[in-house]
């Protein structure tokens, strides 16, 4: 896996940091490392005949919340002192929004907003969940089921920039 030593720098610095954030970055850099063991569509989206990398990590970032989701319900993981301060979920949707951005037009460098990034822990929950309902806890399963949520979005909102509030 890739970590880029700056972002990592910046996240412990960040005021929005908490005893999630470290996890939710390496977690989404394992969700990449599933696009790739699983050859995800998504790795080859293209816009204006340019890759575009937007859905890549939104989707890294459902599957990352789905995975930590299924960490901290079965409370496998050292709990911070801080943990009580702060809901599981805030502190997740705080941990992805604080790396969101508006590079709109870096089609290759886009990650999504902090709005796009922070909503795909509840998409991320609430995917844990059927999953486990369903007994199907497959990489697979996880990244077509985010990428089947981003999807709608996209055709909901277009994929430029998915307005704040939005949701289906």
């Amino acid at each position: 896996m890739v970590f880029d030593p700056y972002l990592f720098f910046n996240l412990i610095r960040s005021e929005k940091s908490n005893s999630w954030s470290l996890r939710a970055v390496l977690a989404h850099e394992f969700a990449h490392q599933l696009q790739v063991w699983r050859n995800d569509p998504v790795l080859y989206k293209e816009k204006n005949k340019r890759p575009f990398v937007r859905d890549k990590e939104l989707q890294a970032d459902c599957a990352a919340a789905a995975i930590l989701t299924r960490v901290h319900r079965e409370g496998n993981y050292e709990k911070d002192a801080n943990e009580k301060n702060m809901p599981f979920e805030d502190a997740l949707r705080n941990a992805f929004a604080s790396i969101g951005d508006f590079e709109l037009g870096a089609l290759e460098g886009h990650h999504g907003t902090a709005y796009e990034r922070a909503l795909m822990v509840p998409v991320g929950q609430r995917i844990a969940a059927d999953i486990l309902a369903k007994k199907d806890q497959s990489a697979t399963a996880i990244l077509q089921a985010c990428g089947d949520y981003i999807n709608a979005m996209n055709k909901k909102f277009a994929d430029d920039l998915w307005p704040i509030g939005s949701k289906l």
